[in-house]
């Protein structure tokens, strides 16, 4: 699950809290090193300014060992939270709070415009948006630019189908449509005199697929490995794909051990925040709902009730 931290930060005060929940790991797994960076983190706004400082060389050291999501959402919390002007002078010169554009290295996305893409038929058509703005899309919205640029250029280009066959409009010079329609999307054509009118830049797009390796590898030795691990992930992160946004809600219920000394006393149902977890059979308030095909019960003041229908 993606977005684990917050479920974390919730339910752990300190790493021998979790101990004491004896379901935690049938309901979400977290690593020793989420715990104690946890742990370390929440102390910050208990100890102060010494602890913020140890918390922020913690991080540069062995931040590594953290998910992608994780580390930036420390850094958030830290640099936009009650500390933040202190967090970003003891952060100079640390990993993972460099200001990284997902833009950095654009001249390296290979991708198809109006400028690079042949109009010959059946060739591909321009993408129609950033690589950085598709990549945050729906999918339907993906689908639909994509869709709508193709019949778009369809219609274009099926306009121009008889300049690309019969265009000689310079009275001295044979234009040679058919081997600009021969040549162009292998990019020859440009580097002919030609007197052709919408010739996109081929070429440079075709260069640009052998460079691409080499301008990402400039970004990431200007970054360095750990940043350039999280200009990747902002850079391809879609939130709205269920493959890479795996976080996801429930009406935990955590059972935890009341402890007196080394025995058990008791174990009881509890919700995220620590409250004791109201079941179905404890109330006996219910709202019950006609919607038409569907009529509904709401166990009213519960917290199950309150996210869950019966």
């Amino acid at each position: 699950m993606r977005n684990r931290i917050e479920i974390l930060r919730a339910i752990e005060f300190t790493k021998d809290d979790l101990d004491n929940i004896s379901n935690l790991d049938d309901l979400v797994s977290f690593s020793d090193k989420d715990k104690e960076f946890m742990e370390s983190f929440k102390k910050v706004y208990e100890l102060g300014l010494n602890q913020l400082e140890l918390f922020i060389n913690k991080l540069d050291e062995e931040g590594s060992e953290l998910d992608d999501y994780s580390i930036q959402y420390y850094v958030s919390q830290l640099l936009t939270g009650p500390l933040g002007q202190y967090a970003r002078k003891l952060s100079e010169g640390k990993k993972f709070f460099a200001k990284v554009p997902n833009i950095l290295g654009t001249n390296g996305n290979v991708e198809t415009t109006a400028l690079n893409t042949a109009i010959i038929p059946k060739t591909t058509p321009p993408f129609g948006v950033k690589v950085e703005t598709y990549n945050k899309l729906p999918i339907f919205l993906q689908n639909q630019i994509t869709s709508s640029v193709s019949k778009s250029e369809e219609v274009f280009r099926d306009g121009m189908k008889s300049a690309l066959f019969m265009d000689n409009t310079l009275q001295i010079m044979d234009k040679n449509p058919q081997l600009r329609y021969d040549t162009e999307p292998s990019g020859e054509w440009q580097k002919k005199s030609h007197g052709s009118y919408c010739v996109g830049d081929v070429g440079f797009k075709n260069i640009l697929v052998e460079i691409n390796p080499l301008i990402f590898e400039k970004v990431k030795e200007y970054l360095g490995e750990d940043d350039f691990r999280l200009f990747i992930d902002n850079k391809t992160y879609n939130p709205f794909d269920a493959e890479k946004n795996t976080s996801s809600s429930s009406n935990y219920v955590f059972k935890r051990i009341l402890r007196e000394g080394d025995d058990i006393e008791e174990e009881v149902d509890t919700d995220i925040l620590g409250d004791i977890n109201d079941s179905f059979d404890r109330r006996e308030s219910v709202l019950k709902v006609d919607n038409g095909d569907k009529n509904v019960e709401y166990e009213l003041n519960t917290n199950q009730g309150q996210l869950g229908i019966q």
